[in-house]
């Protein structure tokens, strides 16, 4: 069963599920790929988060809370004179660590096994008996890649937020809007959010 806790938002509880598939290799069906609902709130309109566990979050919020509850609550205006703030952040993104392949252009045995685990090759006339098994000597031309360019890309990350709040004693008020756009590491996995 689902072990997410309970996500409640201003007072507003927030579904986080999804009926999209978590992994990138969807074959038919329609199905794309599943992103978490709580992406869709913007971090710079966060004011606080509080977490209750146990039976303080099951005695507000009934058997939903049995994994915990999570209390977001966002920023509000303050009174006082408009404030306007407006930040911008610029990230790369890069694999950590490749995994080490090898392109070597040579192989044991014939150029057919380069797809295949090592093999009785009974039939080769160069080989050496390893525990029972004949293993090819001889070494033959095979063409390798390291698909690893192809899959992993560089990918830039912008993030540009605006808000602006204030008030009086009556009436206070707060507007944000906010732009993120970050290129994944893999081709097409790109995240775009507009917040307002």
């Amino acid at each position: 069963g689902n072990s997410d806790p309970l996500y409640v938002i201003d007072g507003v509880i927030v579904s986080n599920n999804t009926t999209n598939v978590s992994q990138i290799a969807v074959d038919g069906g329609g199905a794309s790929l599943g992103t978490n609902r709580l992406v869709d709130i913007n971090p710079k309109d966060i004011e606080s988060v509080t977490i209750i566990n146990g039976a303080a979050a099951a005695a507000q919020y009934g058997s939903r809370a049995a994994n915990g509850v999570v209390l977001i609550t966002t920023k509000r205006g303050k009174s006082g004179k408009p404030e306007i703030t407006f930040t911008t952040s610029v990230s790369m993104n890069e694999l950590r660590k490749r995994v080490p392949i090898t392109t070597y252009g040579k192989q044991f045995g014939s150029a057919a096994l380069r797809l295949h685990t090592i093999a009785n090759d009974a039939n080769n006339q160069s080989t050496v008996t390893v525990l029972g098994r004949k293993l090819a000597t001889n070494q033959v031309n095979v063409r390798r890649f390291d698909y690893q360019d192809i899959i992993f890309d560089k990918g830039i990350g912008t993030e540009n937020n605006l808000s602006i709040g204030g008030g009086n004693d009556k009436t206070r008020y707060f507007a944000s809007l906010g732009y993120t756009k970050n290129e994944g590491i893999i081709k097409n996995t790109d995240f775009q959010r507009v917040n307002l």
